[in-house]
């Protein structure tokens, strides 16, 4: 099994690797377009963290000085439901 990091490194000599052991169809591009689209998602969910945690900090702020945080709250649980 090669590790996605050398594939994405080293795509052309993965190719012919594959071509020249004529066993198994293996897609290269498709599985590098998977991977293209897990990083991202994996990038979006790593922002939505971040508003997550900045609201978190907002709301502890805000409750720190007596005031009403509710509507922060109800942001940082939809942006937890996503």
């Amino acid at each position: 099994m090669l590790d996605i990091h050398f594939i994405r490194n080293n795509v052309n000599a993965v190719k012919e690797a594959i071509a020249n052991k004529q066993e198994i169809a293996v897609n290269i591009d498709a599985i590098l377009e998977i991977d293209a689209q897990r990083r991202k998602k994996i990038q979006i969910c790593e922002q939505l963290k971040n508003q997550r945690n900045e609201k978190s900090r907002a709301v502890s702020e805000l409750k720190k000085n007596g005031q009403d945080a509710s509507a922060i709250i109800e942001e940082t649980k939809r942006l937890a439901m996503i």
